[in-house]
C-alpha cells in the first residue's frame, strides 16, 4: 500500500468518524459510547494493518518471476474488470510476484511449487529478479502491478496472467 493509498484510507475513515460524531451530538449516551468504541476499533485496525505492512517491508522483499505455464484446469481471472474463465490446457505467460526474505536469491523451486498449487503445470521460469514499489512506479504508471506488489508483500504471492505468449 503506497503512501497515497494510506492517506486516502485514513481520510475516508476520518470522514466516517466525523459523520458518526455529528450523529452523536443528537444521540443518547449509549449511542455515543457505541460510536466511540467503533471509532477506536477502526483506528486500531488501521494501525495494526499499517504496522504489518511496515514490518513486511522491513523484513521482506518482492521477487518477480517471468513464467510460461499451462493451466491444468479452468482458471478464473479478472479481465478489464469482468470475470473471465481461462480454459484448461491454455498456455499463458505469467508474471508471479512473490514475497521472500530480504537479501535472498530468487527461489525458483518455491515459485514452481506456488504456481503448481495454484493449478498451473508445465512450468517454465524464464527470468527472475527483485523489485521495489519505487521501481514499479518509475517504470510505468500501472496500478495493477502496484496492487500485485502490495498483495505479494502482505499475502505472499500475486499473479498477472497473459493469454498471448511472447517468444
Amino acid at each position: 500500500m503506497g503512501a497515497n493509498a494510506v492517506y486516502r484510507f485514513f481520510l475516508y475513515q476520518a470522514s466516517n468518524m466525523m459523520v458518526a460524531i455529528g450523529a452523536a451530538t443528537t444521540a443518547t449516551l449509549p449511542t455515543i459510547l457505541m460510536i466511540t468504541i467503533l471509532m477506536i476499533t477502526t483506528i486500531r485496525i488501521f494501525l495494526v494493518d499499517l504496522f504489518r505492512l511496515v514490518m513486511y517491508r522491513m523484513n521482506n522483499e518482492v521477487h518477480i518471476f517471468g513464467v510460461k505455464a499451462t493451466a491444468r484446469q479452468q482458471q478464473r481471472a479478472l479481465l478489464d474488470g469482468n470475470e473471465y474463465v481461462l480454459p484448461a490446457r491454455e498456455r499463458c505467460s505469467i508474471i508471479l510476484f512473490m514475497r521472500q526474505k530480504k537479501g535472498t536469491d530468487s527461489d525458483w523451486d518455491l515459485a514452481k511449487k506456488t504456481l503448481s498449487k495454484a493449478g498451473w503445470g508445465n512450468i517454465e521460469i524464464i527470468q527472475s529478479g527483485r523489485t521495489t514499489l519505487e521501481k514499479l512506479n518509475e517504470a510505468e504508471d500501472d496500478p495493477v502491478s502496484t496492487c500485485c506488489y502490495t498483495e505479494a508483500l502482505t499475502g505472499g504471492k500475486a499473479f498477472l496472467v497473459y493469454q498471448d505468449i511472447e517468444d
